[in-house]
């Protein structure tokens, strides 16, 4: 698992690097381009060979490394040819290269998109399934934390009637999250509902706003 990690970090901070050189070269470096192209077709006859052993006999090269190592190279190396020399490249090339260098961008992208429709798609159920806590109740206020898996840290300040609530406001104060309110005085205005909390110990001043 560390060996993973540290060849991923690798991966992530060259990847890193050939960005900021390719906005530094502009994709005119002339030097190496040779030897960086020779690495790149190599790499690519290395997994081509390895794909045809595997599809047309089961077959993969010894060991764990090769199989790993060399797509990763054949990635780096054709972000580098992008990177630094995509001013001199063939357009065929330069394409491939080009899709090779956008690649990790477009997936990591992928990644948080996936994320954002998971919260946006589920937010009626996780809106029913989660339970905010209650840091003070009494028979007029309440006190709870915002929850969700996007919503920022606050306290929520209630007021209550028979059948019904009012959310009078939230709070973005830093306090621990299983932080309790043992007594609450609540002076409403027009703007800001300003209130006076104490935890047993220390009195706090709450502000809470819309």
């Amino acid at each position: 698992m560390g060996l993973a990690v540290t060849l991923a970090i690798a991966f992530a901070i060259a990847y890193l690097l050939l960005w900021v050189l390719a906005y530094v070269t502009k994709g005119k470096l002339s030097n190496g381009l040779a030897i960086v192209r020779r690495v790149w077709v190599l790499c690519v006859l290395l997994v081509s060979v390895q794909l045809f052993m595997y599809w047309g006999y089961e077959l993969t090269f010894r060991g764990i490394w090769v199989d790993r190592v060399i797509p990763l190279l054949m990635f780096l190396s054709a972000t580098a040819l992008f990177a630094l020399y995509r001013e001199r490249l063939r357009p065929i090339t330069k394409w491939i290269s080009g899709a090779f260098f956008f690649y990790p961008l477009a997936a990591a992208f992928t990644f948080v998109l996936d994320r954002i429709f998971f919260v946006v798609f589920s937010s009626p159920i996780l809106a029913c399934v989660f339970i905010p806590h209650v840091h003070y109740s009494d028979p007029r206020w309440e006190v709870r934390s915002s929850f969700g898996l996007v919503a920022a840290k606050a306290f929520v300040l209630y007021e209550k009637s028979w059948l019904t609530e009012r959310q009078l406001g939230s709070c973005y104060d830093d306090r621990p999250p299983g932080f309790a309110i043992h007594d609450l005085t609540v002076l409403v205005t027009t703007d800001t509902v300003r209130a006076r909390a104490s935890d047993g110990n220390t009195t706090y001043d709450m502000i809470f706003t819309q």
